[in-house]
């Protein structure tokens, strides 16, 4: 069952602190979105790869282990992109319960969500 995500306040609450997972095209309207917005707390930003503009805060998946009871934002377009990352987040031990992931909804100005 796909839902759509047109509002971070539908995934997450207001301040919480999250994990967000993928530093593509997605990832970067979601970092940039939180921090302009501050709806919520980015505590890790982590990718397999990452653009070079934001190779130095991006972390490798293996620092997921010092985040353990934050919620992970999947920030992927395509639903076998997210299914193949929380794959991976499950066979490193991840609950599933913790892992958040919607379709972005893209809007005519590109806005992926909005707060």
């Amino acid at each position: 069952n796909i839902s759509v995500v047109r509002s971070w306040s539908e995934v997450i609450n207001k301040g919480e602190e999250i994990v967000l997972y993928g530093a593509g095209d997605v990832g970067d309207i979601y970092y940039r979105q939180i921090v302009t917005t501050g709806y919520c707390i980015i505590k890790a930003w982590i990718a397999k790869t990452a653009w070079l503009e934001y190779s130095s805060i991006v972390k490798s998946p293996e620092e997921l282990a010092k985040y353990k009871h934050e919620r992970i934002v999947i920030a992927a377009l395509y639903s076998e992109t997210a299914d193949s990352i929380i794959k991976d987040l499950k066979d490193m031990g991840v609950n599933e319960e913790r892992i958040v992931w919607r379709t972005p909804w893209i809007n005519g100005a590109g806005v992926l969500c909005d707060t």
